[in-house]
């Protein structure tokens, strides 16, 4: 990764984004999906809440998460956790939305095949 450091990091900023329109998750036309909103929340290990409680913060002024108030909703609330990054540098958020992947559209992304990358690679390119 260091080798490449305008396309690759082990952390979010704002200046390293994906350019472009905010994605919008379709569903599948008639399914009938009940949302789903998990009340009750894991407790954060003790060993990982002030390295949780900085990833949150982070993530929250870089504007990846935003904060409801109480008075807001939303339509899916998903169950997420943290797990402690490879040598202790860390934790990483982790969110489970399988439940939804039965009901989402999935678009098509017009990437060329492996072997036709290949063949249109000259014989010199490395």
């Amino acid at each position: 990764m260091g080798d490449f450091p305008d396309v690759l990091s082990d952390y979010l900023s704002k200046d390293l984004r994906v350019k472009g329109e905010p994605m919008n998750i379709k569903f599948r036309e008639g399914a009938e999906f009940t949302p789903i909103k998990v009340s009750m929340c894991r407790q954060v290990p003790l060993q990982m809440k002030d390295d949780a409680d900085a990833l949150l913060a982070d993530l929250e002024d870089k504007g990846v998460l935003g904060r409801l108030d109480c008075d807001e909703t939303t339509d899916n609330l998903f169950r997420g956790h943290f797990v402690p990054k490879p040598g202790g540098r860390g934790v990483r958020l982790e969110t489970d939305y399988s439940p939804i992947n039965p009901y989402i559209e999935r678009s098509i992304q017009p990437f060329p095949s492996p072997d036709i990358v290949f063949q249109s690679a000259g014989k010199d390119s490395r």
